[in-house]
């Protein structure tokens, strides 16, 4: 999981230095969070959905299929606060906890 917030990270970093303004204000740093967590919680998810497969040569890879169900899980895990802190951010005011979209 290192390895891929790591790609993650770097994914934005490339995307920091091509958008780089004359300054630095709060919105700027506000949208750069906001890509952030966005494709933190694409990454995860997308890797999730490959692990949720089952392919065989990563099970191996990753020494047991024990140790793929609980990276699914801790990836599900980081997708879904990466999603709810980006529908934070991207609305501008802070949501009650109990917020649902129906």
């Amino acid at each position: 999981m290192r390895r891929l917030t790591g790609g993650l990270f770097l994914i934005w970093a490339v995307t920091f230095l091509f958008s780089l303004p004359a300054t630095f204000d709060f919105f700027f740093w506000r949208r750069q969070i906001i890509l952030l967590t966005g494709i933190l919680s694409f990454g995860y998810m997308s890797a999730a959905m490959l692990l949720a497969v089952r392919p065989t040569w990563l099970e191996k890879w990753l020494n047991g299929l024990d140790k793929m169900y609980r990276l699914h899980k801790y990836l599900g895990i980081g997708s879904l606060t990466g999603m709810q802190s980006l529908m934070i951010l991207a609305s501008g005011r802070f949501m009650p906890l109990s917020f649902s979209l129906w």
